[in-house]
């Protein structure tokens, strides 16, 4: 029964989605314009992310290219911790340097607490 028990708990956590939502906005640089771009479709920007707070040895991966002219990006279903997020431009070929946040996210509070008793 109690194998059972951890099983049934451990399908219910491995399949559990992550609570959180990255919403990000930016201002694009006034050179980084789709209309700079010499050949079409060689201007995009890449959406980045790192584990921690954000520094120079900021391990990223990437999540995702848009469109030069897109200003917003929704990261779903992101597990609790301290992250770090970047956007790069890429201007006919060459990537700028990446604009950072830290992002932390808490785990989710208990909710209905209440008290009983005299």
């Amino acid at each position: 029964m109690k194998r059972l028990l951890w099983l049934l708990a451990a399908l219910l956590f491995a399949s559990a989605a992550f609570p959180h939502t990255v919403n990000l906005s930016w201002t694009i640089s006034a050179d980084d314009i789709a209309a700079n771009c010499t050949v079409a479709g060689s201007c995009q920007q890449t959406i980045y992310r790192a584990p921690g707070a954000c520094s120079a040895t900021s391990s990223f991966i990437s999540l995702g290219v848009i469109a030069a002219t897109q200003a917003t990006y929704v990261d779903a279903n992101v597990p609790g911790g301290i992250w770090c997020y970047a956007v790069s431009f890429t201007l006919n070929g060459t990537e700028s340097l990446k604009d950072s946040l830290t992002v932390s996210l808490q785990p989710q509070a208990p909710t209905g607490i209440k008290w009983t008793g005299n």
